[in-house]
């Protein structure tokens, strides 16, 4: 899978991955969408007859992890600077649209995985709700592991991709101090504004 996708994780700009973004949406549809079927027609097994334990919380360690899970499902800033980059209005207010877009987007489709996972496993749901899905016998099962794989090779490049930009960054920075430059030209200038401003 590394060698099939190393022509799309060398791409220049964020704006070229948008195949792959389509793919990753078009993914995480067809593994909602199954997802709802099955509920809906009842094929997964939950032994739970009161769902009311559902709506409860223990606060337990248990509940910190689920914390910390929540706030890596959201860590997204290492490609911040290159989606604004991306953007074909570059403002601070256009940027700060297109995060709250990904966050709400984000947000819908965990909630929404969560609750339907929860209804169809009940209190058998394990850490990993694919362990569940693995244990069906149905061809929902393979649809829903099979387009889990493709959300999977999507997610590569964008990690690549930011990886490769630090590389670069620090090549430059050791080949030609680029970054030390406009540092240090950033420091004098803020120390002639405030120079000015005292007198």
């Amino acid at each position: 899978m590394g060698l099939a996708l190393t022509p799309v994780v060398l791409k220049k700009e964020l704006k070229e991955l948008k195949f792959v973004s389509l793919t990753l949406f078009l993914a995480i549809g067809i593994f909602l969408c199954v997802f709802i079927i099955d509920l809906s027609l009842g094929i997964a097994d939950n032994p739970d007859v009161n769902y009311k334990q559902y709506y409860r919380t223990t606060w337990n360690v248990q509940c910190v992890t689920s914390f910390s899970i929540v706030l890596v499902a959201y860590s997204f800033q290492q490609n911040l600077f290159p989606t604004y980059n991306s953007l074909a209005i570059k403002s601070n207010k256009e940027c700060l649209k297109v995060v709250l877009m990904g966050q709400i987007y984000s947000f819908c489709i965990y909630v929404t995985l969560g609750i339907i996972a929860v209804y169809m496993f009940g209190s058998n749901i394990q850490n990993s709700v694919l362990d569940n899905v693995n244990e069906m016998t149905t061809a929902s099962s393979y649809i829903i592991r099979g387009a889990f794989l493709i959300v999977l090779a999507c997610h590569i490049p964008y990690i690549f991709y930011s990886g490769k930009e630090s590389m670069l960054i620090m090549i430059d920075e050791f080949r030609s101090k680029s970054m030390t430059q406009a540092l240090e030209l950033t420091l004098q200038n803020a120390v002639i504004g405030a120079t000015v401003d005292r007198d």
